[in-house]
């Protein structure tokens, strides 16, 4: 199965592949040695020891394989690029979306120009995705889309072998393959937060201290305990008030969370941040609110190049759009703009 995101003149080229210790990216370097290509495994280290398993897996897999195997250091910057904007999102009341910024300011920059220092011009990852022209599409197998976290990188010389597979496939293949020592976590929290939950990770960073809980009419129905804690849209955690409720608003100077129904949340416009945009004004597209939100009509209302301001309506209202969080927009199944959630 050739591989259509390569050009035939970079057949002799070398090429780095992304890898994890998963099923996805372990496919993807074997794929890539069987169409005889020259790949090198690339681990990078977000963590000081909470990868060893990962890591201990990769090299197996790159052993397997007979491939090089690199060890790529970015603790550094992921915790100054990732983990410090993660933690100040919570303290404006924002919902923070680090696998975007990760994708975006480390995976397809910082260790692309690493890369091409060290002579190689391509990266390739286990990404669910497709480059088509040079312009990015959803993956052919749409339960697996990973186009969301995607919008806004670098396209060129970047390679998604597993575009066009389903995931039955990518299993079929790594078992005929015999690939060793393979993690394949369908369901993952947050890396940053290392297995812990998101209000002991806070707690250990930043000042929470208690305030109260209100509905919309400003009657008091509890107490929560640090509004750093929330999100919106969220409904498990807030105790004692009466009936279930979801977040509506975080007011930080306040200290203040304020729930309401499901119904509240729900909203036709969307106000972002303008990234990558290839849109019109008037065009009618899908937009996807979070990576589980499934596309739905929008047509684009407002396009502010000076301001870098978008604004989308969509057909019919939409739950808990949330201000940090991204909003990707599709033509078909073509990626043609995203931005960060304003409100």
């Amino acid at each position: 199965m050739k591989n259509k995101n390569l050009n035939e003149e970079t057949f002799d080229k070398k090429i780095a592949v992304a890898v994890s210790g998963g099923v996805d990216s372990s496919v993807a370097l074997a794929l890539l040695k069987d169409e005889g290509y020259d790949p090198v495994a690339v681990f990078t280290s977000y963590f000081d020891c909470h990868q060893q398993d990962n890591l201990k897996k990769a090299m197996e897999n790159a052993e397997f394989l007979n491939v090089p195997f690199y060890k790529i250091d970015f603790e550094k910057d992921f915790k100054e690029k990732i983990v410090k904007p993660f933690i100040e999102y919570y303290e404006r009341g924002l919902t923070p979306n680090p696998c975007v910024w990760c994708n975006s300011k480390l995976r397809f920059s910082m260790l692309m120009d690493k890369l091409k220092s060290m002579g190689i011009e391509y990266l390739a990852t286990g990404h669910y995705a497709r480059i088509i022209n040079g312009r990015l599409f959803r993956s052919r197998d749409l339960n697996k889309d990973q186009s969301y976290f995607l919008y806004n990188i670098a396209l060129e010389n970047i390679v998604f072998p597993l575009g066009e597979l389903y995931k039955e496939e990518v299993y079929k293949i790594a078992g005929e393959k015999k690939l060793p020592a393979i993690i394949d976590r369908e369901s993952q929290d947050c890396c940053i937060l290392k297995e812990k939950n998101l209000y002991s990770f806070l707690k250990e960073r930043v000042k929470l201290e208690k305030g109260k809980i209100m509905n919309l009419n400003g009657d008091v129905l509890g107490e929560h305990p640090g509004y750093q804690n929330f999100t919106i849209g969220q409904r498990r955690g807030i105790g004692g008030v009466g009936k279930k409720s979801y977040v509506v608003n975080i007011d930080p100077v306040k200290n203040l969370i304020v729930v309401g129904d499901k119904e509240d949340l729900c909203r036709k416009e969307v106000t972002f941040k303008i990234e990558n945009q290839n849109i019109r004004k008037g065009e009618k597209l899908e937009a996807k609110l979070r990576s589980t939100h499934l596309p739905a009509a929008a047509i684009v209302e407002k396009l502010d190049f000076v301001n870098f301001i978008c604004k989308i309506s969509f057909e019919k209202p939409q739950f808990a759009p949330t201000p940090g969080q991204s909003v990707v927009l599709y033509r078909n199944r073509e990626v043609v703009g995203g931005g960060e959630i304003l409100k």
